[in-house]
């Protein structure tokens, strides 16, 4: 059986350390800021910028880009499993698959497989710290496949936005009610569906009741809480963050609660004071 390597997307905002410490290889996707088009970018000049006014967009992983980062590994000799952002948000998935079909001509001796984990942020870190376990114990590529296409629908989002512009910008909701909500103090409850994209699934009044909703969705849809870990994303909102954890662990007995930083990918999207709880659950 041959060794396989795990690559996945920055999008999945591992903790710099790790992509060595665990063995895994990032592609990343291009912010592009102002005149800069960047694949990384320090969170504190990165709300600097929004500060000032920048209104960032993104650019997905290339196909050359793709087939450059796998490359390497079939070069040694190594099978490739590639754990991909959602293509419900990005190309990026595509690309990594278009590559994937090439280098199989050249390689054929290798397995290179593409999964669409219809996930982002935390929803992919779960997957790939679970594909890291099964690698590492001896598991086949065909059996860590296998578990992460059982189960990247389980993983359950819940999403609260205090800035309504970034969402208008893309999408996500009209001119008039990003103008309304603003003025009503509405802030929606998003999450993601079975087709990894986003959706509004509702909508409170106030930041404080919005973080309640966070903490109710949860006690809802939370399935074997003593065994799951419960991931807050947040987009400079600390203290905020800081309380919606100790809420979460008043309120349920989960096995650890952490926050983090979401990575500038998709707060480029979302602007400042997203705040969101992602775990295993009842799924979407």
């Amino acid at each position: 059986m041959a060794e396989f390597k795990i690559f996945c997307n920055g999008t999945a905002d591992l903790p710099e350390e790790e992509y060595e410490k665990f063995d895994v290889t990032p592609v990343f996707l291009t912010l592009n800021i102002g005149d800069d088009s960047v694949k990384h970018i320090a969170m504190d000049e990165f709300y600097k910028r929004l500060r000032e006014g920048a209104m960032p967009t993104t650019s997905a992983v290339n196909l050359g880009e793709a087939r450059e980062a796998f490359e390497p590994a079939l070069k040694d000799g190594k099978d490739i499993l590639c754990l991909a952002f959602s293509s419900g948000l990005s190309l990026s998935y595509g690309a990594m698959e278009m590559a994937a079909v090439e280098l199989r001509e050249e390689y054929p001796d290798r397995k290179i497989v593409v999964v669409d984990t219809l996930n982002a942020s935390a929803g992919e870190r779960i997957m790939i710290y679970e594909a890291i376990k099964m690698r590492d114990e001896g598991k086949s590529l065909e059996e860590t496949e296998a578990w992460v296409e059982a189960n990247k629908m389980k993983v359950t989002y819940w999403f609260s936005v205090d800035d309504l512009n970034h969402l208008k910008r893309g999408g996500r909701i009209s001119a008039t009610k990003a103008a309304l909500g603003g003025m009503l103090n509405v802030k929606p409850i998003l999450s993601v569906d079975k087709d990894g994209k986003l959706f509004n699934s509702g909508k409170v009044r106030g930041r404080a009741k919005s973080i309640e909703h966070l903490v109710e969705k949860l006690q809802e849809t939370v399935v074997n809480p003593e065994e799951i870990v419960v991931y807050i994303p947040q987009v400079d909102c600390v203290e905020e963050a800081d309380l919606l954890k100790d809420m979460i662990l008043k309120a349920v007995k989960v096995k650890d609660v952490v926050h983090y930083p979401l990575g500038p990918v998709v707060a480029a999207h979302t602007g400042f004071g997203l705040l969101a709880v992602i775990f295993l659950g009842k799924g979407r």
